[in-house]
Formats: structure tokens, C-alpha cells, sequence
């Protein structure tokens, strides 16, 4: 992997990011949300709009009981454009339509 860019986070952190050109990863100094482990996984998707819908259906990606995912868009002021999923676990998965830079 090599470096494809750096700079600051919409949360005010500072961000590394490295990819091998199918792959991305970017390394976050200070937890982007409370735990140790991954915080985030990126996808890039063809559309969020579609993918807002599915998730509302009862019962489409969730199991009996759980609560329904729900879309957090984020500022599309940023460099990768992204709205944000939380799984009833509280993992965030970022999904773009236009991908991410490699």
C-alpha cells in the first residue's frame, strides 16, 4: 500500500490514507467512535438512495426485534462524499456512490 493522501477529518481528527489501488484504508488518529478495533468500513455503492429504501422494509437487513438501520448523511463537503450506516451493533459502514480516491 502506499500513501494517497492526508489531512483532517470532517470530526477535526488528522487522517492518513494508503491504498494498493482496490483497496483503501484510512488510519485515524484518536477514535472516530468509542471502542479499539475497526470503525469503519467503506463501500462504494451505485446508489444510497436505493439502498435508504431497502433498509426502511421491515424486516430487509435486520433480524426480529432489532432495531431498524438508519442513513446518516454526512457533509458531502468532504473529499469522499459519504453517508454513514450503523448496524443495531453501532459499526458504521461508509457508503459512496463515487468511491474513494486510490
Amino acid at each position: 500500500m502506499k500513501e494517497v493522501a492526508r489531512g483532517k477529518t470532517t470530526g477535526g481528527g488528522e487522517a492518513i490514507y494508503l491504498s494498493d489501488g482496490t483497496i483503501n484504508l484510512g488510519l485515524v488518529k484518536g477514535p472516530a467512535v468509542p471502542g479499539a478495533g475497526i470503525q469503519v468500513l467503506g463501500f462504494q455503492v451505485p446508489s444510497i438512495r436505493e439502498i435508504e429504501t431497502e433498509i426502511k422494509k421491515p424486516l430487509g437487513l435486520t433480524y426480529p426485534g432489532e432495531p431498524l438501520l438508519a442513513i446518516e448523511r454526512e457533509s458531502l463537503d468532504g473529499p469522499y462524499k459519504v453517508a454513514l450506516l450503523k448496524d443495531p451493533d453501532g459499526n458504521q459502514l461508509a457508503l459512496s456512490e463515487q468511491g474513494w480516491e486510490v
